[in-house]
């Protein structure tokens, strides 16, 4: 078990590492957009990426997961043919989708322009942008390809390296002039740049010339497996998209834009559960092939355990300041989001947990027992969005993802609960719950009390409350310092 986990922390912390820079570098390209663009302008660019980004797990049909979950089943079976059928296939069948979305896209725009995004550039824009469908996917298919053979150092890389390539041709883009067309442009060109950077770390891991070309029985299976794992995806584009979609019809793009910078903030709070999750998932399915649930058990009791204890903290420092890094980071006219902020970032911590929990059931070979969690989240998400985004706008559109994220959480952790004869950590859970109470209540009291610079009362009052956080862990017997060092010495050693 100590391989194992020593397997799920050094890639994780590569992966959350690489999620950290990418991070980063988006914040800032969203940054330098925000700074050179209008909120119309902005707005209408988050907009048409929507609704690109909601066809792409149309396009993808599930067969990325399927590649990161079947290349370490045929790796252990030492199937190599199976390897090189399973990613040129996929290659090649979502190149023939994209294709056919650019070719829609095209004939659709003017029409898209005046009624949908009702504004005459997106015409000319949005013809541009549906090339993204095609060079989208080399950068998908690197990560996946990468997952599958757990080499995470590199999957560590594509996100950072996208990341700084889209910001790079943005700074020059904007310097010569070509406003909202830049981050288009930007978009389109990066995942060509991430083909050739990392074409040869490819074939270095892999040598497709060595292995023939198996007959498309092995597609077929991955396409089994990806449909109803596309349906999941659809569901997540749903909740993290829909109000997005209904936002750019029903209120006017400046809005749209004021949502496009707390969604994805708040969002960057699932990097724990992603880093987590992208390496946890081929562990889960090669341990399920070998049949070895004891320790598929055991990494899920860790996770249950110790995830909201160092997650839930810097949420709700997030949630108290949430005003200020708005308008810090972004400008004040960006401080009507700041509600839907705080309401999204209590959905992420629900969120957080499910995406670890669909992690687990798709390793273990049930995305169909997903395909319902995130189904249901939809429903909910979609219901709640059209009652609630034409008479409450920004604050409408995040309770009801929040919602939804609740709903997910509750559905996908039974379903892990069943699987694993685990039992909720209701103890643990409510001394953390205790101990946030307290941290909040210290940090709003100094908050209250003293004056000063925004940043020393910050640093004071977070550092104050962080330390009070964990005393109460501590008397209560969650904390368990010991029980840590143990646990690291076993891992590095």
């Amino acid at each position: 078990m100590v391989d194992y986990l020593r397997r799920i922390l050094k890639g994780g912390s590569y992966y959350f590492i690489g999620l950290i820079v990418a991070g980063i570098v988006a914040y800032t390209s969203r940054v330098v957009l925000v700074r050179n663009l209008t909120p119309e302008d902005y707005g209408l660019f988050a907009a048409m990426f929507t609704s690109i980004a909601f066809f792409l797990f149309f396009r993808n049909f599930g067969l990325n997961i399927s590649v990161g979950k079947f290349i370490p089943q045929f790796k252990v079976k030492k199937k190599y043919s199976e390897i090189k059928t399973s990613v040129i296939s996929v290659l090649l069948f979502q190149l023939l989708i994209s294709s056919l979305f650019v070719v829609l896209f095209w004939l659709s725009a003017d029409f898209l322009a005046l009624n949908y995004f009702k504004d005459p550039r997106a015409s000319f824009l949005i013809r541009v942008f549906s090339f993204y469908f095609i060079t989208s996917i080399f950068f998908k298919n690197l990560s996946s390809f990468f997952k599958g053979f757990q080499k995470n150092r590199l999957q560590s890389l594509i996100e950072p390296v996208k990341n700084i390539s889209i910001l790079t041709m943005i700074v020059v883009f904007m310097y010569l002039g070509y406003g909202v067309l830049a981050p288009v442009l930007a978009y389109v060109f990066a995942g060509l740049i991430l083909l050739l950077l990392f074409i040869y770390p490819v074939l270095k891991t892999f040598n497709f010339w060595k292995y023939p070309f198996k007959e498309l029985t092995v597609f077929k299976r991955m396409f089994i497996f990806g449909l109803p794992v596309m349906m999941t995806g659809v569901g997540t584009k749903f909740v993290s998209y829909f109000d997005t979609l209904m936002l750019t019809y029903f209120s006017g793009l400046a809005e749209v834009g004021a949502y496009n910078i707390v969604l994805p903030t708040a969002l960057l709070f699932m990097l724990p559960a992603s880093a987590i999750g992208a390496v946890f998932m081929p562990l889960i399915s090669e341990l399920s092939a070998r049949k070895d649930f004891d320790r598929v058990k055991t990494g899920m009791s860790l996770l249950y355990k110790y995830l909201y204890m160092f997650s839930a903290p810097i949420i709700f420092s997030l949630f108290i300041f949430a005003d200020i890094l708005i308008d810090k980071l972004f400008g004040s006219g960006y401080l009507v989001g700041t509600m839907a902020f705080r309401i999204l970032l209590i959905g992420v911590l629900f969120n957080m947990l499910s995406e670890l929990n669909n992690q687990y059931l798709i390793g273990t070979g049930f995305p169909k027992q997903v395909f319902w969690v995130m189904f249901f989240g939809s429903i909910l998400n979609v219901v709640l969005n059209i009652f609630l985004i034409p008479k409450y706008g920004l604050s409408g559109a995040a309770v009801a993802t929040s919602l939804s994220y609740f709903l997910m959480f509750t559905i996908s952790t039974s379903k892990v609960l069943r699987g694993t004869k685990m039992k909720l950590p209701l103890f643990n859970w409510s001394v953390l719950l205790l101990g946030l109470t307290a941290f909040v209540g210290v940090v709003y009291f100094i908050k209250d009390l003293v004056a000063w610079n925004v940043w020393i009362e910050g640093a004071v009052s977070l550092s104050v409350g962080y330390v009070i956080y964990l005393y109460v862990l501590k008397i209560l017997g969650v904390l368990d310092v010991e029980e840590i060092k143990s646990f690291v010495r076993r891992i590095t050693n």
